[in-house]
């Protein structure tokens, strides 16, 4: 009984500091069997309103709530007398935590899977950063530490917090976009190479750069991972085609590559099966990104064309109006042979016919006359007859060779003959510079085969001599 009594006397003066830490003072108690009751004073005694209940094995405190403090340890009792444990407690706008044995927490605490820090005085820290340990934390309004890829008041870009609450570097996609972040948690900005060896490049709010991106005024091609693509060479990024170049940048513009002319965009993608403006002409790209050069199909009959025949190259180019830009579409261009007697400037044509009589006499195909006795003709023949082809003529075509005479392909001729009306407007002029379209070739006939094999009267000798393919038939 001594024993028991000693403890509870220790528990009555538990209550009693307790009392005292909540500004009471002036205490009594009595005493009924084995509990103990606690006034705050006599008045209170008399009329039964008594602050704590004590027996010999518990103490409560009683019709009050309020704050413990002993041996340094602090508690917080609830208004049914029972101390919080392992629950959050908002008192006056400050947050305080009190883990499973009722007591008051301090400092980092992990608390059901999320971090918070508590000051000494058991106020929780929220809406402020904290260096714990080196490591650096940010602690939000419900006072959790932030983790994963946040923005911080207001902040332009996120940080990276890891799993344990911390600042940390890593790699994040955030809304689909994928960031690195440094070992202070803010996103790298600028080139980074890879382990494995790969380049990337991050944007000033951290962001990884994919496809086309202009890097300090360079373009350049990033995949789908960030990774900057090397090498030189046709690229394909979401569908579209690029091309690398050696120093590892996009071409952009009217670019010659491999053999063939190609239209990219202010991004690098290739044009394909568009117009586009290049040099003061506008040219064609078909599927395959090339630059046509023959667009008859792809226009269409014009109701009108320009001819402009470059003596000095021997080249022939039809040109189709573009509204009110002008006649800055190049249709096609032929092979021909002028003389030195061709002469020079500008002129509309007059008239034209089927066969008309040349020099020797011989003849000429689908006519159509320039200026004075000065023609767009086939090569000639022999006789009005399109198997008497003077081979040897056929052969010089793209040299300087006529007696003033523009002479061309039988199928070329044509052309002309069948599309440009009286009053074409034809210029003739001496330029060592080539035009829009490289020179065409023409093929070398042997001297038994005397008919053109682009003459489409002819195409039938052709495919019966099972020659010229893709030409005649």
């Amino acid at each position: 009984m001594v024993k028991f009594r000693k403890i509870a006397f220790l528990t009555m003066a538990a209550v009693l500091l307790s009392t005292c830490a909540t500004g009471i003072s002036n205490l009594s108690e009595s005493r009924v069997g084995g509990q103990y009751t606690v006034y705050a004073a006599e008045a209170q005694a008399d009329a039964g309103e008594s602050v704590a209940t004590l027996t010999d094995a518990t103490a409560t405190v009683k019709n009050k709530k309020g704050w413990y403090t002993k041996n340094g340890k602090t508690y917080y009792y609830d208004e049914n007398g029972k101390a919080l444990k392992s629950k959050f407690l908002t008192y006056k706008g400050d947050k305080y935590y009190f883990n499973r044995y009722g007591r008051m927490v301090r400092g980092l605490n992990k608390i059901q899977n999320n971090y918070y820090y508590f000051r000494t005085n058991g106020k929780a820290l929220m809406n402020t950063w904290k260096k714990i340990k080196g490591k650096k934390y940010y602690f939000g309004s419900d006072g959790k530490a932030y983790k994963g890829a946040h923005k911080v008041k207001n902040s332009k870009y996120y940080y990276n917090f890891s799993s344990n609450g911390y600042l940390a570097e890593g790699v994040r996609k955030i809304n689909g976009v994928t960031y690195r972040f440094g070992s202070n948690g803010k996103p790298y900005t600028g080139w980074y190479t890879t382990k494995l060896g790969n380049r990337q490049y991050y944007s000033a709010s951290g962001v990884a750069y994919k496809g086309p991106k202009k890097v300090n005024g360079k373009l350049y091609l990033f995949d789908k991972n960030g990774a900057l693509v090397k090498g030189r060479g046709w690229k394909y990024y979401n569908g579209k085609r690029y091309f690398v170049s050696v120093k590892g940048t996009l071409l952009t513009g009217y670019r010659y590559v491999d053999g063939a002319y190609y239209y990219f965009s202010k991004s690098g993608a290739m044009y394909r099966s568009k117009w586009a403006y290049a040099n003061g002409y506008k040219f064609y790209f078909n599927r395959g990104g090339k630059r046509l050069t023959d667009v008859d199909k792809i226009l269409g009959k014009q109701d009108s064309y320009e001819i402009k025949v470059n003596k000095t190259t021997n080249v022939v180019t039809v040109y189709a109006k573009d509204g009110n830009k002008g006649y800055i579409i190049p249709v096609k261009a032929f092979v021909c042979s002028g003389g030195d007697t061709t002469p020079l400037g500008t002129f509309c044509t007059p008239a034209k016919g089927r066969w008309w009589t040349l020099m020797g006499p011989c003849y000429g195909q689908w006519d159509t006359l320039i200026t004075g006795d000065i023609l767009f003709h086939s090569v000639y023949y022999g006789e009005e007859d399109p198997t008497t082809l003077s081979v040897s003529a056929y052969n010089m075509l793209g040299t300087t060779c006529s007696h003033g005479c523009i002479r061309l392909k039988a199928g070329d001729a044509k052309w002309i003959y069948d599309n440009c009306d009286l009053g074409t407007k034809v210029t003739i002029f001496e330029s060592d510079k080539s035009g829009p379209f490289p020179k065409p070739t023409s093929v070398q006939l042997d001297y038994s085969h005397t008919w053109d094999p682009t003459d489409p009267t002819m195409a039938y000798k052709c495919r019966e001599n099972g020659c010229h393919k893709g030409i005649a038939w």
